[in-house]
C-alpha cells in the first residue's frame, strides 16, 4: 500500500509502532522505523540545525519554519507492506481499545484502519 505521509503524520506513527518484540518483528520495526524517518534529502531541504545542542552535546535537527514561525510540514510517498500495515493498525487499535486516541491520531486512523485494502484485512484479523 503506497501513502502520502507528512512528516508530522509519520513522527506520530513512530511514537505508536512498538519499541521490542522477537527478532522478525525487531527486524521489520527497524526497517519500519527507517522509513518513517526523513531521509538524507529531506533532512537538506526540510530541516535546520537547531542552534542549541541536544542534553548530550549533540546537533539536533528541526524542520524549517515560515516566515510567521510556524513550522513547515512536507508530504512525500511511502510503501508499506504487509507486514507493516499489520503492525501500524494494531498500535491504532491497541490505542483506540484503551481510549487514548488523540487528535493527530485521526489523520492516521482514516488512512490505516478506516482505509483497509483487500488482501490486507485478512492478514490483520488473523
Amino acid at each position: 500500500m503506497q501513502v502520502e505521509l507528512g512528516m508530522f503524520e509519520r513522527y506520530g506513527l513512530l511514537g505508536l509502532i512498538p519499541q521490542k518484540g522477537d527478532i522478525n518483528t525487531a527486524r521489520l520495526l527497524f526497517s519500519l522505523r527507517k522509513k518513517l524517518g526523513p531521509s538524507d534529502e529531506e533532512i537538506e531541504a526540510h530541516f535546520e540545525l537547531d542552534p542549541l545542542r541536544g542534553p548530550d552535546g549533540s546537533k539536533r535537527a528541526m524542520l524549517k519554519r515560515d516566515e510567521d514561525g510556524a513550522l513547515i510540514d512536507f508530504k512525500a510517498q511511502k510503501q508499506f507492506t504487509v507486514s507493516e500495515l499489520v503492525i501500524i493498525r494494531q498500535g491504532l487499535e491497541e490505542l483506540n481499545q484503551k481510549k487514548e486516541l488523540q487528535p493527530g491520531h485521526i489523520g492516521l486512523w482514516e488512512i490505516f484502519v478506516e482505509e483497509k485494502t483487500e488482501g490486507v484485512n485478512a492478514e490483520a484479523s488473523s
